[in-house]
């Protein structure tokens, strides 16, 4: 089949959509397929390229002052939507709700009968969005793709069940089989080899509440004195979070770094004690999961995929996203406590199993076909 993603982030971006976006299209391209991404530019990225077998065009985006991602608008992507190369594709598959490309596309799938299938990342946020264009392309789609239980709750208020299907993220199970030893990330970025690290992966968007962790930081430190908080992917805003922690005095319990390489990130995973993410809303949680397949404890609040991996009190901590009081007393009780890692590294095997990429594609493809067909 000749497939075409519309992504408003691909590789080597890092980021929930990108990261899926780019597994699935690498998977179907081993199987056989002719996977087309079409995205924004980014710095110092050609606008066109082969990549692990995917083909990969990136646009100029027309910035509307004022105006966020729901409107972002690539001129040139449209007007390959509107002729024939937009038409010659066997599948067109969108990635999130919130994009005007993703509208177009849809619409023209209609008019010439091509499949259109939507992974729509339903989140709270562009509700005017989601009540005029988003919910027409929630109309216009054959399938609805969710990533998790917790999705698939909220498009049920706007698409008929018929037309719902849960499909995991996953994660390269091959990828996360064989840990690095806890000490390699320790030594690479000079951790005590007796550190217990509290670590969190992802932006310092206020809805991701990165400023809870850090002003849990004066109890846990207390505590537990040799404990380190360290924070991946918060950059811009490192400078922001590392002042509080010097207003805290808890700054030499504190490492900000910036994206790091997925080799790296592993190794982070497998170093840490506790994965912290006290995010207010997430639609899946990639991190949560990639957490889980290198058998690391999680304190986590109930968003996207974190009730389906994370037992309460068995291999985690769960707190409802509006309700955060005792994140630090739940981090100590972690820390301090054996059977939460035991637990954990006890069920990887499970988790590498039931959230296989490859199996996610597997599934994909049979979409795909009996859309085609």
């Amino acid at each position: 089949m000749k497939i075409l993603f519309l992504s408003h982030s691909f590789w080597p971006f890092i980021g929930g959509i990108s990261t899926r976006a780019y597994n699935w299209a690498s998977q179907l391209t081993l199987r056989g397929h002719e996977v087309t991404v079409w995205t924004p530019a980014l710095p110092n990225c050609p606008g066109s390229e082969i990549h692990n077998g995917i083909r990969i065009r990136r646009f100029k985006v027309l910035h509307v002052p004022g105006i966020r991602r729901p409107t972002r608008i690539t001129p040139h992507a449209l007007r390959l939507c509107m002729h024939h190369e937009g038409g010659e594709f066997d599948v067109v598959h969108g990635h999130a709700l919130a994009s005007f490309q993703v509208l177009v596309a849809a619409v023209l799938c209609q008019l010439r009968r091509k499949p259109f299938v939507l992974s729509p990342v339903f989140t709270r946020a562009y509700d005017l969005y989601k009540a005029t264009a988003g919910r027409r392309i929630l109309q216009l789609a054959d399938l609805v793709l969710a990533q998790c239980q917790d999705e698939r709750r909220s498009l049920l208020q706007h698409v008929p069940d018929r037309k719902l299907k849960i499909l995991y993220n996953g994660v390269d199970r091959f990828f996360f089989q064989n840990l690095p030893g806890r000490q390699a990330f320790r030594h690479r970025f000079g951790l005590d080899d007796k550190a217990k690290i509290i670590l969190y992966v992802g932006s310092a968007r206020d809805s991701k509440r990165v400023n809870t962790l850090v002003e849990s930081m004066p109890r846990v430190a207390k505590t537990i004195p040799n404990a380190q908080l360290v924070l991946v992917g918060t950059q811009p805003g490192a400078e922001e979070i590392q002042g509080l922690a010097r207003v805290l005095r808890v700054d030499r319990h504190l490492l900000c770094l910036p994206k790091i390489r997925r080799d790296l990130l592993k190794e982070a995973y497998a170093a840490a004690d506790v994965f912290a993410f006290p995010s207010a809303a997430e639609v899946f949680g990639n991190v949560l999961l990639e957490a889980a397949a290198c058998g690391t404890p999680i304190v986590t609040t109930k968003v996207g995929i974190a009730e389906e991996i994370v037992e309460d009190g068995v291999t985690g901590i769960l707190f409802e996203p509006n309700r955060i009081r005792g994140f630090a007393d739940a981090l100590i009780e972690v820390l301090t406590r054996d059977r939460y890692s035991e637990e954990s590294a006890r069920r990887r095997p499970l988790i590498l199993e039931r959230f296989d990429v490859r199996d996610a594609v597997v599934e994909l493809e049979a979409l795909y076909l009996g859309l085609v067909n």
